[in-house]
């Protein structure tokens, strides 16, 4: 029965059982399949990219850990939630600051350096967002990733930040507004309509990023 299994076609409930059972090809699929989604989640947050592969490297293994006791319905959104508790432990080891307060620090206060700018780069325009999104305030820059660049629903980025979807809806609002005034204290171009339209214009950087 195994060999009849098309590992690529698998659901991610159905890599996640096979997972459970321990079964070798499934463990390796799954790290193929969500890797580099892991590994871009880090990089935007991280100075350097070894960093950025070491804490990669730890999900998996906290994954590893957790698959005979958790059963995600939602398994791409619980992947990147444990993530997110990974990349605030790393970045408590860092700073004196408390695990509570990591989700409203920036990753500019915590982590100083270039981050996104691996993933855009060679436009002013984009460095421009990278610099303002830095500045924001972690759980409302994770959101903004997520659900502009990683097309997650509302619904998964909640999950994500383990707060209700309402509630995600208010500080997706908030966080927008939030990268609105960065981009316009950066002296972004064309400000006025940057500010009226962000997630346009993130929509836009985004296509590019595609080509």
């Amino acid at each position: 029965m195994t060999n009849q299994i098309k590992y690529p076609d698998c659901t991610d409930r159905e890599l996640w059982e096979l997972r459970r059972a321990s079964d070798s090809r499934a463990g390796s699929q799954f790290c193929d399949r969500y890797f580099f989604q892991v590994y871009r989640f880090f990089t935007s947050k991280v100075k350097e990219d070894c960093d950025a592969e070491d804490l990669t490297q730890k999900t998996f293994l906290e994954l590893t850990r957790a698959v005979t006791k958790a059963e995600p319905e939602h398994l791409r959104a619980y992947i990147l939630g444990v993530a997110r508790f990974v990349l605030i432990a790393h970045f408590g080891r860092k700073t004196k600051l408390a695990a509570a307060e990591i989700p409203e620090a920036t990753v500019e206060q915590i982590d100083p350096g270039p981050g996104l700018s691996t993933m855009f780069r060679r436009s002013s325009e984009r460095e421009q967002l990278v610099k303002a999104l830095q500045r924001l305030p972690l759980d409302a820059q994770i959101a903004l990733e997520l659900f502009y660049w990683e097309d997650m629903s509302g619904a998964d980025v909640a999950r994500v930040l383990g707060i209700p979807e309402p509630t995600f809806r208010g500080r997706l609002r908030r966080a927008r507004e939030l990268l609105s005034e960065q981009l316009k204290d950066g002296g972004a171009d064309d400000s006025e309509q940057r500010m009226r339209d962000v997630p346009s214009w993130i929509e836009e950087l985004q296509q590019k990023r595609r080509k």
